[in-house]
């Protein structure tokens, strides 16, 4: 499974879950099995729609139960494989000179050819309730796109690839700012 066909996965509107809820689903079983409360934690989703997402991810044979919940099957553990190398793990950062609010970067490997001014990517935060602030690693600084200002993020020293964007999501808690991130990164990839 490509992340093509991840991405183009039905999901009932009325299910309660989006795209973004099951990669970051994903993700989360990437790293270790886990049951519906946990899951329902850590997305702060309620039980039903867990509930419902976990039935999809069997259905779609990307994951399997276990002893311990809910593992990835071979094509989960793919997609997982595809997500971890595209968007590692957002990391919680302060940049009062971006965004007051409670903020993350999410690093999107590669993804500078699909940076024009950035403005895509606020317009996609903003349908999902979050601020973002689209940057750029280039030459072995971080900039804003087109502009020659540096922006410093010391929570990323050593981490970036030429080429790679950081989106900076700013919302009201960090699970939204995760939330928001990761659905604008899912558009780049």
């Amino acid at each position: 499974m490509s992340l093509r066909d991840f991405k183009s996965i039905k999901i009932d509107s009325r299910s309660g879950y989006s795209l973004t809820d099951l990669a970051m689903t994903i993700k989360l079983l990437g790293k270790k099995p886990a049951g519906r409360f946990s899951l329902m934690k850590e997305l702060g989703l309620g039980e039903a729609t867990v509930k419902t997402m976990m039935k999809k991810l069997e259905e779609e044979r990307m994951a399997k139960k276990s002893t311990i919940g809910l593992a990835l099957a071979k094509r989960g553990e793919k997609i997982f494989k595809l997500l971890e190398r595209k968007m590692p793990d957002p990391i919680p950062v302060k940049l009062p000179e971006i965004s007051k609010k409670t903020s993350v970067a999410l690093v999107v490997r590669g993804a500078r050819k699909n940076i024009r001014k950035g403005i895509e990517q606020r317009d996609e935060g903003i349908k999902h309730g979050v601020d973002v602030t689209t940057l750029v690693f280039e030459d072995g600084k971080i900039r804003f796109p087109g502009a020659r200002n540096v922006a410093t993020i010391k929570e990323l020293d050593g981490a970036l690839e030429e080429g790679d964007v950081i989106l900076v999501s700013s919302g009201k808690n960090l699970s939204e700012a995760k939330r928001g991130g990761f659905a604008v990164g899912l558009t780049m990839i």
